[in-house]
């Protein structure tokens, strides 16, 4: 599942994601929450 908000305000597009990783070693489950951020209209876009 994953959401996306855009901030007008500030041209940003934020999108978050919730994922499962797996340590290999010991099978222990980890979900963490990746944030995605891009800002419009600069240069380095």
């Amino acid at each position: 599942m994953m959401g996306v908000e855009y901030i007008e305000k500030t041209k940003t597009l934020i999108g978050t994601r919730r994922k499962e990783l797996i340590d290999k070693e010991t099978g222990e489950i980890i979900e963490v929450d990746q944030i995605t951020k891009k800002v419009y209209g600069q240069k380095n876009f």
